[in-house]
């Protein structure tokens, strides 16, 4: 009966992890990190220029991959300067230029992580012997995407926020940051539930009559 519980328990977390891998990725890709404000005022001229582009009619918005000016997107990789040159704040432009690319690689490097521990949360379930240990990494991977995924969290909010009255992050930004908290709950949660497993096992083994006993979680 408390094996049947534990493990049902476990998939309760992996079904709370899958929403928050799914949600990662979706921010991974988005478009919407970043949003130029409608201010309901034309952007400052640009350095090169004394042409100030109408806000309300061309709309701003990039994300790690992505930028698009109206309805048309373009992906850049690189700081392609092209693409820099339709950015209207002379502070973002300087910060996309600068801090995009290390947002970008730690967001990465959490992504792997997150697939990581997806991996791990399957061998964790899969009633192996081995798998209590297994559900350590599983929960400490987690918990390493979302401490490098705040350190990303916290460059772009910091370098992106610019000085418009208007809040610029876009719904990208704010998925990630839930899926951080999402993420954060099942990686803790499932450490605790290792520690309950690994202790269960324990008492199982001191209870037998001196023969092996293997554990099915």
């Amino acid at each position: 009966m408390a094996c049947t519980n534990l493990r049902i328990a476990g998939w309760l977390l992996f079904v709370l992890f899958f929403i928050g891998f799914v949600l990662f990725f979706v921010s991974y890709v988005g478009r919407d990190w970043y949003v130029v404000p409608n201010e309901r005022a034309p952007y400052p001229p640009a350095p090169s220029s004394t042409y100030a582009p109408d806000n309300p009619k061309r709309p701003i918005k990039f994300g790690l991959f992505y930028m698009c000016v109206g309805a048309h997107c373009r992906y850049d990789l690189r700081v392609d300067y092209m693409i820099v040159m339709y950015l209207p704040y002379a502070d973002i432009a300087y910060s996309y230029q600068q801090f995009r690319t290390a947002v970008m690689a730690l967001t990465t490097i959490a992504a792997i992580f997150c697939i990581m521990a997806l991996g791990l949360f399957f061998l964790f379930m899969s009633g192996f012997s081995l798998s209590r240990f297994v559900g350590f990494a599983a929960g400490g991977a987690q918990i390493l995407a979302v401490i490098v995924e705040l350190i990303a969290i916290i460059i772009f909010g910091s370098k992106f926020r610019g000085s418009t009255a208007m809040s610029p992050f876009g719904w990208s930004f704010g998925l990630m940051i839930v899926a951080m908290i999402i993420l954060a709950i099942s990686g803790a949660l499932t450490i605790v539930l290792s520690i309950v497993v690994l202790t269960s096992g324990r008492k199982q083994v001191r209870r037998s009559d001196g023969k092996p006993v293997t554990v099915e979680f």
